[in-house]
């Protein structure tokens, strides 16, 4: 009796697998298109970024007194590999080594400060020109504003007021800790400066990105 009802139990089962392997299943399969759009906009906003920037390089060059253009216009990579040279570790005791690098430090947190600052101005100008946009429509009808989650509803001057704040920390933060980074980063030396200035930059490179990513995470 138990053998029979165990071969019943089975039977039943295979019936089962064999039913729901019949069935038809709809695959629906992501579009492809919102994909497209973020990755045009995006794009587009780098490059956006990018034309602003030069744009503010070249008033920088023709408006700005030449001693402050000069510092605006620095390349902070090629300025760590001559600091590197010009105040190397060679030969000096632990407490002057510290001294040093304590100085090349603060001297190139200040360059990369300047020089950078075009830069981020130029990508808090696009965001900033993105925020005006969402909201000159709900003044313009006088009604709330209507977008993006958890602002949905609210007033757009509210809106404006909230993002613009936080987009001006945000690229705030972003600058000054790309700045240390980028100093913490040019006492990073890979092989000779003079002989291979490439690899030089390395250092001044993964700190600025390092140190970009962490601003952005703190605000």
């Amino acid at each position: 009796m138990n053998e029979f009802q165990g071969n019943l139990e089975e039977s039943m089962e295979e019936n089962e697998e064999w039913h729901y392997e019949d069935q038809d299943y709809d695959v629906e399969v992501p579009p492809f298109k919102p994909v497209l759009k973020k990755f045009g906009i995006r794009s587009f906003r780098d490059f956006s970024v990018l034309f602003l920037k030069r744009i503010y390089e070249i008033l920088a060059s023709s408006v700005v007194e030449p001693r402050l253009a000069s510092k605006l216009l620095k390349d902070y990579h090629s300025s760590a590999i001559r600091k590197q040279v010009r105040f190397g570790f060679e030969g000096l005791s632990l407490v002057r080594k510290l001294q040093v690098a304590s100085s090349r430090v603060s001297r190139m947190t200040r360059t990369a400060l300047r020089s950078a600052c075009l830069g981020f101005l130029s990508e808090m100008t696009i965001n900033e020109v993105v925020i005006v946009c969402r909201t000159i429509p709900s003044v313009r009808n006088d009604r709330d504003f209507e977008g993006e989650g958890e602002y949905e509803g609210e007033d757009a001057l509210d809106y404006f007021q909230y993002h613009t704040f936080w987009n001006i920390t945000r690229v705030s933060v972003r600058l000054v800790s790309a700045s240390i980074g980028v100093g913490l980063g040019s006492l990073v030396a890979i092989g000779e400066p003079k002989l291979w200035p490439t690899a030089g930059k390395v250092g001044t490179i993964v700190g600025f990105a390092i140190g970009d990513y962490a601003g952005g995470k703190l605000v």
